[in-house]
């Protein structure tokens, strides 16, 4: 009896799914050429929530009971094991002991004690590290995670075969290095039982030493007393990972280094050719089937392989193309060339304006395989255009997404996610103090479609939980919200979502990518209106979705279908201020603080609505999950209405309009901006008073500000 299942797999692919990103697929159409092969890589190190090490530590993570998980767990490793256990405990919110070698590289120390991991170190030997991981259980009761051995991480591992089997047809092989361990163990389980006519086959390099290779002479069981081969064995396949490798696999070779090398050279071109890069890309480069799928456990090699997506039938969405590390980057640095890295069209030092409709080729095979998804290209600008997709790639990037697709508005952003996931029949959670727009979507237009709506007072997230574990397909968030800045615990509501299965939906056009991440926090889906802070300049409308890949592309579908696409002016004009992005939000930043600061000690001034002061209920929760609190203040003036349209007709130094973001300061009352669409009732209801003012800072100097609106409070 095997010690994993595919029923186990399965079940790990249904309890680590909204936790964990599904990998890119890619095709090297060079390597495929030269092989006559069709060659599949499924890149599972490209992304930290997706790779197969986040996957085994996110399944045995979620499968604790709730006692067990109150004890914390604990493993011992210096990889990429301990960081991803560590974000799969932080992500349920349980203690986790990393046990890592004194001469663990300092990055990796570092990754995990980011990430929240309590590190206990020891003596660099693989005994002294299972002493005391087997001490901490002893004394804590922690579950002991093992790396490679546990079936738990095996079977979540495993769910990339799930994935791989959803995305491509016709497999004649799957091929994996053993270094994989649990990896290739997991994935033979899944495929053997989904596809029992695919061979599942093992390559390392020929240079591999004996604890690499010797699994095939069965010399070393998990009865055998320890040796060198055991514990080479141990640390890459395990012991419950071995017999799966023994059982499952068709057979195992090795491939010389040379040609190694050689198949590297097709898709990447290194600068050298020395064997430590070698072996970051193990290729069975002799597989001449006519699909054979290879698990490219290359974070290097996936990042740079000149490739296109294997996306649904007939998606033209390509996988995004960056240079090597710019994901990295600081995020100044991500607004200015995030997209544009690659060289543009005639030289180009700026993206070109592609203002055509159509797309034209010269002969119907190469349009049809750019309509198959095939080959990269454009059909038709409703569906895909040049300019557009550099913006959205830009998005994509400042966002830590795995993809992103663009809209004529915010408004058709937040609609086309709603109206894509949301039927009879299902129901969708979210706060009272939604947009103005995205509340008359939950109140009139999703009840009659027979949608189930639990709007949430917001800020009382006990009751959101409660309201999410009733169930939900939607959790739709909104942070700070518009216009009262008012604030949710992001990880709270995720994680409540994350336990019903529900998709959660963040609108982070307040706060901007540059102060707030959700995704990082767990989202499914992030969107903006592109018309306020991405853009900045007030001369362009847009709106965008990020996040998931898998539910990006079926927003994607409804968008292209139902017409509400960026036009390529409008991704130009966008593109151009979001390189200013990071440089303009500080700024509006630390002007928004100082002039909340200002208000609040004004008195002319009933209250001021800022996440950035201590004073305000949400501070805490704002420090927690914010870098900069934003550049959009409100405030409460004493009196009536009346005193309210004096101080605004007062106003030098703002315009009097409704929006919000940019470079120039933006006054105004949520009856005309925010919540226009909304009578006065409905407005008292949603606690938005009559006398309240929104004030969107600009560029402009705080001081000049300050003397602005003090001066238009005088007479108010």
């Amino acid at each position: 009896m095997l010690p994993v299942s595919s029923e186990d797999v399965v079940r790990a692919a249904a309890r680590i799914a909204p936790h964990v990103h599904r990998t890119p697929i890619m095709r090297s159409r060079r390597l495929n050429a030269l092989l006559g092969a069709d060659i599949v890589l499924k890149c599972e190190n490209l992304q930290r929530i997706g790779a197969f090490k986040a996957r085994g530590a996110h399944n045995a993570v979620f499968m604790l009971s709730e006692e067990e998980a109150a004890r914390g767990v604990v493993t011992h490793s210096s990889g990429n094991h301990a960081a991803a256990l560590a974000l799969a405990a932080a992500t349920r919110g349980i203690r986790a002991d990393i046990v890592m070698p004194e001469n663990a590289p300092r990055a990796k120390v570092e990754s995990v004690r980011r990430l929240g991991g309590q590190i206990t170190t020891c003596a660099p030997t693989i005994a002294a590290r299972e002493a005391a991981a087997n001490a901490i259980v002893e004394a804590q009761g922690a579950t002991l995670v093992h790396p490679y051995d546990d079936p738990r991480v095996i079977a979540g591992q495993g769910t990339a075969a799930l994935e791989l089997l959803e995305d491509c047809a016709d497999l004649d092989a799957i091929t994996a290095p053993v270094g994989g361990g649990g990896l290739m163990a997991g994935t033979a389980v899944a495929a053997r039982h989904l596809a029992p006519s695919i061979r599942i086959v093992a390559t390392e390099p020929a240079q591999a030493d004996d604890a690499w290779r010797s699994w095939s002479s069965g010399v070393w069981t998990a009865g055998d007393p320890p040796n060198t081969v055991a514990d080479g064995l141990r640390t890459t396949v395990g012991h419950n990972g071995l017999p799966i490798l023994r059982a499952m696999l068709d057979d195992f070779v090795t491939v010389s280094e040379a040609a190694i090398i050689e198949a590297m050279r097709l898709v990447w071109k290194p600068r050298s050719s020395s064997s430590s890069r070698a072996r970051l890309f193990r290729l069975p480069h002799f597989l001449k089937a006519r699909a054979v799928f290879v698990v490219a456990a290359s974070a290097s090699f996936s990042r740079v392989a000149t490739s296109i997506s294997i996306g649904s039938p007939g998606s033209n969405r390509k996988e995004r193309k960056t240079i090597m590390g710019i994901e990295n980057k600081h995020l100044s640095t991500i607004a200015a060339w995030g997209g544009e890295e690659q060289p543009l069209a005639f030289g180009a030092a700026q993206v070109p304006i592609v203002q055509s409709a159509p797309f034209a080729y010269d002969d119907v095979d190469s349009w049809l395989d750019v309509a198959l998804g095939r080959t990269e290209g454009h059909i038709y600008s409703r569906n895909t255009n040049p300019t557009v997709g550099v913006f959205e790639e830009k998005v994509r990037l400042l966002e830590g997404a795995e993809d992103a697709t663009a809209f004529a508005t915010g408004m058709a952003a937040i609609s086309n996610t709603l109206f894509t996931f949301l039927k009879p029949g299902d129901r969708v959670v979210s706060i009272t103090d939604s947009y103005g727009g995205t509340s008359k979507i939950f109140l009139e237009f999703l009840p009659p479609m027979g949608v189930e709506v639990d709007l949430v007072e917001t800020g009382d997230d006990e009751a959101l939980e409660t309201a999410i574990a009733k169930g939900a397909r939607v959790v739709y968030l909104e942070t700070p919200t518009n216009p009262t800045l008012k604030l949710v615990d992001l990880r709270r509501a995720i994680r409540a979502a994350q336990n019903v299965g529900a998709i959660s939906v963040v609108d982070n056009t307040f706060a901007t990518p540059i102060n707030q991440k959700p995704l990082a926090l767990g989202a499914d889906l992030v969107l903006h209106s592109a018309t306020k802070f991405l853009g900045g300049h007030d001369d362009a409308m847009g709106g965008v979705l990020a996040g998931r890949r898998d539910l990006v592309r079926q927003v994607y579908h409804y968008r292209e279908i139902t017409g509400a696409t960026l036009g390529a002016f409008a991704s130009y004009l966008l593109l151009r201020g979001m390189k200013t992005l990071d440089l303009r939000v500080r700024r509006q930043n630390e002007t928004a603080l100082s002039m909340a600061r200002f208000l609040e000690a004004h008195p002319k001034v009933e209250r001021v609505f800022y996440p950035g002061l201590e004073s305000h209920p949400g501070h805490d929760i704002a420090v927690s999950q914010m870098e900069g609190f934003g550049g959009v203040l409100s405030f409460a003036i004493k009196g009536d209405f009346d005193a309210t349209k004096r101080c605004l007709k007062a106003v030098k130094l703002a315009h009097r309009a409704a929006s919000l973001g940019s470079v120039n300061t933006l006054i105004g009352i949520p009856a005309t901006t925010s919540h226009v669409e909304c009578t006065a009732e409905e407005r008292a209801r949603l606690g938005i008073p009559e006398t309240l003012v929104r004030y969107s800072c600009g560029i402009e100097a705080f001081e000049d500000l300050r003397d602005d609106i003090a001066a238009a409070l005088d007479v108010a």
